[in-house]
């Protein structure tokens, strides 16, 4: 479990002795990105079901509704993911419990429950412009290395599978059955 950004950064804690923290890539790979791009970037975990499902079956879906903007995978379990974490909460007044954390060009969500309960304030965001603020700009270009793109193609039987259900007219298909 992790703590708000305020007491952490007033009592940082280090990762749970569970938590692997590996090396973030080589600056070679190193992202970087536009203060007028609108991006999300997904916070998790290898091992998170959630996570997973966000990044291969939720936003695929959505994307397919709505154009996203580039969204970026963020492994918590990398060295410095956290703290980028915790900085980015700490600008935007966010506290969360929960994995996956998606940050939206603005606003964080954390778990599956609350990006449900959010997708058509989350079609909305990613049919308006958005741009960064100056501060989470310069952070996240701080922390480029440990952005991964992800890809928006779908992956799932769930999403992109032959029998995949398809919206009908006056049937909507998102359902809390994700």
């Amino acid at each position: 479990p992790w703590m708000h950004a305020a007491q952490a950064l007033d009592h940082p804690e280090p990762p749970t002795p569970t938590a692997k923290v590996h090396q973030a890539p080589a600056s070679g790979n190193r992202q970087t990105v536009s203060p007028e791009q609108a991006i999300w970037i997904v916070f998790g975990s290898a091992d998170c079901e959630e996570c997973a499902w966000l990044r291969n079956v939720f936003l695929p879906e959505l994307n397919r509704k709505t154009s996203l903007p580039p969204v970026y995978y963020v492994n918590i379990d990398m060295e410095n993911a956290f703290g980028l974490l915790i900085q980015l909460e700490s600008l935007l007044g966010s506290r969360g419990q929960t994995f996956p954390a998606l940050f939206a060009g603005g606003p964080m969500l954390y778990g599956k429950q609350e990006i449900l309960a959010n997708r058509e304030r989350l079609h909305t965001l990613a049919m308006g412009k958005q741009s960064l603020t100056t501060d989470v700009h310069t952070v996240l270009n701080e922390h480029a290395e440990l952005l991964t793109p992800v890809n928006l193609e779908p992956t799932s039987p769930i999403a992109a599978g032959p029998e995949a259900p398809r919206e009908t007219a006056g049937q909507q298909l998102w359902t809390d059955d994700y």
